[in-house]
């Protein structure tokens, strides 16, 4: 599967069905807010708002991300599968999942052997967690440009001029370079947790960095021939 963000991983699941689509389950019918992520029996608290599906009993299922409409589209109840699609790309994919009393359980193969485990609480009966520096585990939080604002090495931080050098993230799992606005560079990008890793066309793989966010800042640190670099980024409007 390529890498998506937290939101392709699971619009990427909605099937666009025939006109006999199947009928919703009631048990599902209804708005559920994300509650944690579980990969490689690691689990990560969800903020507050982070992520909500609302799946109505015309088979229409809606996501919302902090609030505000992101995504569209239908599913299909398939005993204890979900068969869903993207209203925007028209991508299918099946999940397994079991909704207990007001905990819904999505399951999913990211990659060969490696499975990712959603819970969601029915909205308004769950216990929201909101810790600081939040790294979603497929990297979903990255996705998106971003533009260079210092770098700093050896004690010592340059400032970078404004536009000079963006850097895009985007849900299939590649990334543009762009210089002074124009497109100068492309490649592929994995997350590993906080460890972000880009392998571009002209440069090859970069040394595996440790990246956070905290609200549009994005910071990127790593260390090549023992010389350790700090990248500042905001998210370009």
């Amino acid at each position: 599967m390529t890498k998506r963000t937290l939101m392709w991983m699971m619009m990427a699941l909605i099937a666009v069905m025939p006109a006999s689509l199947a009928a919703a389950d009631d048990a599902l019918t209804g708005r559920w807010a994300l509650e944690s992520v579980t990969v490689q029996g690691q689990t990560e608290e969800a903020p507050e708002g982070e992520l909500v599906f609302e799946f109505g009993a015309d088979n229409t299922v809606t996501m919302y991300q902090q609030g505000q409409e992101m995504e569209s589209g239908t599913y299909e109840v398939q005993g204890n599968q979900l068969v869903m699609t993207s209203a925007s790309d028209g991508e299918t994919e099946t999940v397994g999942f079991a909704v207990d009393g007001d905990t819904l359980t999505l399951k999913m193969e990211i990659q060969p052997g490696l499975e990712m485990s959603m819970a969601f609480s029915r909205e308004g009966s769950g216990n929201h967690a909101a810790p600081i520096d939040f790294v979603a585990l497929d990297g979903s939080d990255l996705h998106g440009r971003w533009d260079m604002q210092s770098v700093e090495f050896g004690g010592q931080k340059e400032e970078v001029p404004a536009g000079a050098f963006s850097i895009e993230f985007l849900a299939d799992g590649t990334c543009k370079m762009y210089e002074e606005g124009v497109e100068s560079d492309s490649g592929t990008y994995s997350v590993s947790g906080d460890q972000l890793t880009v392998t571009t066309e002209n440069d090859g793989e970069a040394p595996v960095g440790t990246y956070s966010i905290e609200g549009d800042t994005l910071s990127v640190e790593m260390t090549d021939e023992g010389m350790t670099y700090k990248m500042t980024l905001t998210r370009a409007n």
